[in-house]
């Protein structure tokens, strides 16, 4: 049986991409040549910067040496010939089950280079999961990871447009996945929601409570408006979830509840709204998670750190000063959100509950004596 790998390529710039998928072609050829066989590549949903590729390697034959003795070769100077290998930050590469067949993948903005990956593990097969704040970034990543999983996905949000297109290409690459409009901070879209999966599927077994905003200001300059809005979404919402949730979820048997967090609720934090919401939903995370174990369902809270998404501006200040107190030297992309969550979700996590999780590359616990060694060590 061959030796599936997914890789995937995360570049520099935006503007790097579409020769690097060009050169896949060319890869194609020579690869070959080493049996590797390119089974698809495309652009990475919801990440701009990056490419992956489906390859599988012949039985018996070891990954690593085959794909060192392809970049020593002629070929692949042939084919990366004028492409700036610097704008190569990092490949990760992924282990995937053993499959017979591969099946198409949808095209992903028009483009039709994809014969993409089989669609995982399967360690969510028969799952029903409900994810707020959906329609993009790290909900939309946690969506799409989901639905290849094997999970039937409702995904929430009030940017109905781009939660239905997300929802329609999950359809297209063979996933089940489902848009609905819903602002978590009204009980009765809660309530409609939940009637409306319990009558489409009869279950629920995963609710990620990823919607939230964010106003940076200071204290004293925080007005009420702004106050209550913050709470609002990013503590209430995710309570009224967890009450809407439960009864459903008890009656499938149990289930799993992630409650997404941040950095700015486990260290200290200048902006006092935004922190406050966060340290309010490890303290409901906790006291959800011994509420509702009799009922099988467990709760966790997961702290995402510098996440390079859409909506976080990668060349502004407070960026390069996060990616630059960050251990690992670099932000997470909503992929690796996604694949902490799929931990939580999973029965991978059947002994787990009431924890906090954060996903930030070493910055609550490392930044300060991380910097001044650093500082030293320069």
């Amino acid at each position: 049986m061959p030796v599936y790998q997914k890789r995937t390529y995360h570049l520099a710039s935006e503007s790097a991409v579409p020769d690097y998928l060009e050169r896949w072609e060319a890869h194609i050829a020579t690869l070959a040549e080493f049996n590797v066989v390119t089974h698809g590549f495309s652009r990475v949903p919801g990440n701009p910067k990056a490419v992956v590729a489906l390859v599988s390697f012949q039985d018996g034959d070891d990954p690593r040496t085959v794909i060192r003795d392809y970049m020593e070769s002629e070929g692949f100077r042939r084919d990366m010939a004028g492409f700036d290998m610097s704008q190569i930050e990092r490949v990760d590469t992924l282990l995937l089950d053993p499959v017979d067949t591969v099946e198409e993948l949808s095209t992903v903005g028009g483009e039709s280079h994809s014969r993409p990956a089989p669609g995982g593990s399967a360690r969510l097969a028969g799952k029903v999961a409900l994810i707020t704040g959906g329609a993009r970034g790290q909900g939309e990543a946690e969506a799409r990871r989901f639905a290849r999983e094997g999970a039937i996905v409702y995904l929430c949000d009030l940017l109905a447009e781009q939660g239905e297109k997300v929802a329609e290409e999950i359809r297209m690459a063979g996933g089940k996945a489902h848009f609905k409009v819903l602002d978590v901070t009204d009980p009765a879209q809660w309530n409609r929601v939940i009637s409306e999966v319990e009558a489409e599927t009869g279950r629920l077994d995963i609710l990620i409570n990823n919607a939230g905003t964010n106003v940076r200001h200071s204290l004293t300059a925080t007005s009420r408006e702004a106050w209550d809005t913050i709470l609002d979404v990013n503590l209430t919402g995710q309570f009224l979830g967890m009450q809407a949730c439960a009864p459903l979820m008890e009656r499938t048997g149990g289930g799993s509840i992630i409650n997404i967090g941040s950095t700015a609720g486990i260290m200290g934090h200048p902006v006092a709204a935004y922190s406050s919401s966060k340290w309010g939903v490890r303290g409901m995370t906790k006291s959800a998670a011994i509420d509702l174990a009799a009922k099988g369902i467990r709760v966790n809270a997961m702290h995402p750190g510098v996440v390079d998404t859409p909506m976080m501006d990668s060349g502004s200040t407070l960026f390069k000063s996060l990616v630059s107190m960050t251990a690992l030297g670099r932000a997470a992309d909503a992929d690796e959100m996604a694949s902490a969550a799929l931990f939580l979700a999973s029965d991978d996590s059947s002994f787990v509950t009431g924890i906090d999780l954060p996903v930030d590359g070493g910055f609550s616990e490392l930044a300060a004596y991380g910097e001044i060694w650093n500082r030293i060590n320069s």
